[in-house]
């Protein structure tokens, strides 16, 4: 009985002491440990801790980042919610293209009275010459009225005819000057044909009457474009 005693004791001791020692050493690497409570539990190896610290951390980074990565994603959705800005610019451009077809043009005459576009001449008491000339501006145009029967029996005056047409959505008014300053009359219908007549006196034996008369076609509304010209239709001797 006493060996056996003795001999269990050592035992017991050992296994305790491997007991301690496994429990040790499997703190250290990670394993099964007894609390003073009795309840064998697992604690983790250093190395696992700081692996697991490692993922904390980057868990931690990887939520950090996330915002930045959200912020990314609105930045281009941003931008491509923003692409209409190029179709505005799209669209401004061809507001521009549309603008050189529609873009207010100004009508006003390029010309003055003292720089009016000749129509030549044409004889105001011989023949019944006809001059045309169209366009689609105000203007200033100009045209010798000339004696032609100088006979001394001859009793024939001088006479032109002016005549305007507008195109449809127009209105063109005219004016006729003896000189640039001196009105001789003037037709601004709203529709249809605008004319002037102008005549004057044969002076005769030995005077020359010519004549140089002013024209103005005056815009006055509606549409103003080349696709659309007014029409100005000049008779001499007239009727």
């Amino acid at each position: 009985m006493g060996i056996r005693f003795f001999v269990g004791a050592p035992v017991v001791g050992l296994v305790a002491i491997s007991s301690v020692l496994g429990a040790s050493a499997c703190a250290a690497e990670g394993g099964l440990i007894d609390d003073d409570s009795g309840v064998i539990q697992y604690a983790p190896s250093d190395a696992t801790a700081v692996k697991d610290a490692k993922s904390d951390a980057k868990a931690t980074v990887d939520a950090t980042t996330a915002p930045e990565d959200a912020g990314s994603d609105a930045y281009v959705d941003a931008g491509d919610s923003g692409k209409p800005l190029d179709g505005g610019d799209g669209g401004a451009k061809d507001g521009g293209d549309a603008g050189d077809g529609g873009t207010a043009v100004s009508c006003n005459a390029t010309n003055t009275c003292s720089s009016a576009t000749s129509l030549g001449s044409m004889s105001g008491d011989t023949g019944k010459a006809i001059v045309t000339k169209t366009g689609y501006l105000s203007t200033w145009l100009k045209i010798d009225v000339t004696e032609d029967d100088h006979s001394i029996l001859s009793a024939q005056d001088l006479s032109a005819q002016f005549a305007l047409g507008s195109p449809v959505g127009s209105n063109y008014d005219l004016y006729v000057y003896d000189g640039c300053s001196t009105l001789v009359n003037q037709s601004t219908n709203l529709t249809g044909t605008d004319s002037v007549n102008a005549s004057w006196v044969d002076q005769r034996p030995s005077h020359d009457d010519l004549k140089t008369l002013y024209v103005y076609v005056k815009y006055q509304g509606g549409d103003c474009k080349s696709s659309s010209p007014w029409s100005l239709q000049v008779r001499g001797n007239y009727p």
